[in-house]
């Protein structure tokens, strides 16, 4: 026989201590810590990744920019920049003649940067003896944050070799055959 329990029996609901409380909010304080610092880790690395890539295709774009134009020029001439003397220059000069002017292109490196130099001139007299003031030149840089730039002319081969190396020390080689024909 069952017995009919008029008013019911009341449960004791336990709840946390604050000593639970405590404890359960540092272990998860720890885990937010681990989780974060691992975030913030692949973030790092994440942009650093960016960065060496984007550099890696602004070298690659600038020697393809100047082997483009190298193949493009009306005429090529092995001479550098008289009023730069540095050994860090392409040792190129390229013309491109257009009916109004010829323009006069030449690269070097300055101050961590590749640099496009150009000059625009109406007539030349005689492209051995071309003189460039300073102010003459416009200039565009190609891509910065570089440690050395060289540039080898190879005239029995027609090879153009360049040698990019960036600030992490990674070289870029690059061989080009010249097409055209180099005037000296």
């Amino acid at each position: 026989m069952k017995i009919l329990h008029l008013f019911p029996i009341e449960k004791k609901i336990k709840g946390f201590t604050l000593i639970e409380l405590l404890f359960g909010i540092g272990i998860l304080s720890i885990i937010f810590l681990l989780i974060s610092s691992f975030i913030f880790s692949s973030t790092k690395l994440s942009n650093k990744i960016i960065k060496s890539s984007s550099l890696d295709s602004e070298i690659y774009y600038t020697a393809d920019f100047i082997f483009n134009e190298i193949d493009k020029a009306d005429y090529i001439i092995e001479k550098k920049f008289t009023n730069k003397v540095s050994e860090n220059q392409l040792g190129l000069l390229i013309i491109n003649k257009n009916p109004i002017e010829y323009s006069l292109t030449s690269y070097t490196y300055e101050d961590s940067r590749i640099i496009r130099n150009n000059i625009k001139k109406k007539s030349i007299d005689k492209i051995s003896s071309l003189e460039f003031n300073s102010g003459e030149f416009h200039t565009n840089v190609l891509v910065s944050d570089i440690k050395n730039f060289s540039a080898n002319y190879d005239s029995t081969n027609k090879l153009l070799n360049l040698e990019i190396i960036d600030k992490t020390d990674k070289i870029f080689k690059y061989t080009h055959f010249i097409r055209g024909a180099i005037y000296e």
